[in-house]
């Protein structure tokens, strides 16, 4: 793992000294010399920190919860993604045919997770908060039996499990943004839930790999913890933040249109 980590690490540093385009010279500017190397991967993460932070701190209280909640799942993926690695090799001794199945599961599996989605949050409405509950400690549950099993099948399994309730989550919180957001900013606050994805697959693979050198199973007990701390900001949140959020919206909409006679 301490290989992972460090090939992970080199191709950032590998990405970063490809020639950026530059247009100072067309506009006869002179221009400071960007950092290189390891300085650039470093500047670059921290501007993307920065970035989401400002824009973290900025929105309202509402938008902050959906950005916790989406950036929390990328770390779990990226965290666990470490371990799943080593399972598939090491445990189940997957080969390049065993690879091409799991991977086309996964995509099965997340297809049927869309189908179904939209009438299992059509019947909690707008508050999402025991789905979204629910499907935290179903990610929590699968993850964990996904690190312990020594089967195949209650791997792939579980795996169903996890990729549906993945899928669920996902499809709720883009519906949710666009119940709390206008529609002027709801290109605004996916770009910054982008952001923040990007931030978490930079880190996150850096971070599992940190910890499973510590011990193998660290990665799952913090994922774990991770699904539990972000089903208490759902429960806290959601009622709090969120649902007033969207009723505001509902009624700005009604006044908005047109009355008739």
């Amino acid at each position: 793992m301490h290989v992972a980590t460090g090939v992970n690490l080199l191709s950032l540093f590998t990405i970063f000294q490809l020639p950026a385009k530059s247009t100072a010279a067309d506009h006869g500017e002179d221009k400071k010399e960007a950092p290189k190397g390891l300085g650039s991967v470093i500047t670059t993460v921290w501007e993307a920190i920065k970035e989401v932070f400002v824009l973290a701190v900025a929105a309202p209280a509402s938008a902050r919860v959906i950005l916790l909640l989406r950036f929390g799942l990328s770390m779990g993926f990226h965290l666990f993604y470490t371990v799943m690695q080593v399972l598939l090799k090491d445990r189940f001794q997957f080969k390049p045919a065993d690879y091409s199945n799991y991977f086309a599961f996964i995509g099965l599996t997340y297809a049927f997770s869309q189908l179904i989605s939209r009438a299992i949050i059509n019947r909690f409405g707008k508050d999402q908060t025991h789905l979204l509950i629910v499907c935290l400690f179903s990610l929590m549950c699968g993850r964990y039996v996904s690190a312990t099993t020594l089967t195949v099948y209650v791997f792939y399994g579980s795996l169903a499990f996890t990729v549906c309730a993945l899928g669920i989550v996902n499809t709720s919180i883009s519906t949710t943004i666009t119940r709390i957001a206008s529609d002027s900013n709801v290109g605004g606050l996916m770009g910054v839930l982008d952001t923040s994805e990007k931030l978490a697959g930079i880190v996150g693979p850096a971070i599992g790999g940190g910890l499973y050198a510590y011990w193998d199973f660290a990665p799952v007990i913090v994922v774990c913890a991770g699904y539990v701390v972000l089903a208490l900001a759902v429960f806290v949140g959601f009622p709090r933040y969120v649902l007033p959020a969207i009723d505001l919206k509902e009624k700005e909409t009604a006044e908005s249109k047109p009355k008739t006679e």
